[in-house]
């Protein structure tokens, strides 16, 4: 039988939790509900979400972080929310898509207003390597890989939030405003309401609570079930990890990209080991990424499926992007002084053969996590 167990956020939820425990038969199966009938009716007339609390925060049962359960459900309703916009037509899955690592499959997202932007959309399928606060992702800034967009202006995950929100092309929507906007909004209000304001629906929704939410949403974003993740998981049998076992090919893959890639985009392509390089892309152009052209150096899960590639979306397919790397590295031409790519990359590309950049090709695929890609926990509810 299944056992239900009230959340600590329903705090009407005591009482019941007496008076059924005379039913309980067995606890083989445990389900956390953190609404009451009414405020689940209400919320149903907007969205499609089991009240049941998903586990966000990737616990055994035992360990939970109710609370961060509870903001990340609302943060994943935030996430594909257009009330987030000024006009009603954006939300942040118009240019993240789930299916698609979280980015977007154009070279430049629609915004409001019909509006463009200046970037590709970069995935966020590795934000959550860690749901910890001391991650560089989501603490202070750092040398390291942490940076957010492009350009690394932002420090952290709370930071490009807030920009991204209050940007004119993207969602347009001032802070100040956003949460006067939210509290008239039923069902935001309700969920707001259980997981910040210990229960209260009629708590008042701040701009902190909303980028919080979104924060803790974003937290839980790690994929972590590819066959590379099963590959470095396994259990060690004469020194390598032979549970899930690559082919030749994704070996040697493998290989030449911790010979020749893990240098910036780390060794496991979760957490870049650096937060912008210059990767040699070999032309002038009028974008100049954090102002000597250099730019974000993406984490690598679940490339596959998050083309086009670079910030301008140059690159349409992963096989161009090895090719750029094989033949095309030059340094960045027709500006004053030549600017030569970072980390001694050589100028006219490391020249794999082709058989190594089918290799490298099907290693990368290895770092596709079907699984969190359909996965209903970062699924649009509405």
């Amino acid at each position: 039988m299944k056992k239900i167990k009230f959340g600590p956020l329903y705090l009407g939820a005591l009482f019941l939790v007496t008076s059924l425990s005379s039913c309980f038969i067995d606890e083989e199966e445990t389900t956390t509900l953190f609404m009451s009938d009414e405020n689940y009716a209400l919320v149903s007339q907007h969205l499609n979400l089991p009240n049941e609390l998903p586990n966000y925060s990737n616990s055994d049962e035992d360990n939970r972080d109710y609370q961060f359960d509870a903001k990340a459900l609302v943060g994943r309703v935030l996430f594909y929310d257009k009330h987030l916009s000024i006009d009603n037509s954006t939300a942040c899955e118009s240019c993240h898509h789930q299916e698609l690592g979280f980015a977007d499959d154009k070279d430049f997202s629609e915004g409001i207003n019909g509006q463009v932007t200046e970037r590709n959309s970069i995935a966020f399928s590795a934000t959550g390597a860690s749901n910890s606060e001391s991650n560089p992702y989501f603490g202070e800034n750092d040398f390291f890989g942490a940076s957010m967009f492009w350009d690394h202006r932002a420090s952290n995950v709370p930071d490009q939030i807030r920009e991204t929100i209050e940007n004119t092309i993207e969602m347009g929507m001032p802070l100040d405003e956003l949460d006067d906007k939210l509290n008239d909004v039923d069902y935001i209000k309700v969920l707001m309401g259980i997981a910040y304001g210990e229960g209260d629906v009629n708590y008042t929704i701040s701009s902190d609570d909303i980028v919080d939410a979104l924060l803790k949403f974003m937290q839980s974003l790690n994929p972590s079930n590819s066959k590379f993740d099963q590959f470095l998981n396994g259990p060690s049998i004469n020194g390598g990890n032979s549970s899930t076992v690559f082919t030749n090919m994704e070996s040697m893959g493998h290989n030449l990209y911790m010979a020749n890639c893990s240098t910036c985009h780390g060794f496991t392509g979760g957490m870049p080991i650096f937060s912008t390089m210059n990767n040699g892309l070999g032309f002038y152009y009028d974008d100049k990424g954090d102002g000597s052209y250099k730019f974000k150096v993406p984490a690598l899960r679940n490339v596959s499926v998050t083309g086009p590639y670079m910030h301008d979306g140059r690159f349409e397919t992963l096989e161009i992007v090895i090719e750029h790397y094989s033949s095309g590295i030059y340094p960045t031409l027709g500006v004053p002084e030549n600017i030569m790519p970072d980390f001694n990359l050589p100028v006219g590309g490391f020249n794999f053969t082709d058989t190594e950049k089918e290799a490298l090709l099907q290693f990368l695929h290895t770092m596709t996590d079907e699984s969190f890609l359909q996965d209903e926990r970062f699924s649009s509810p509405f």
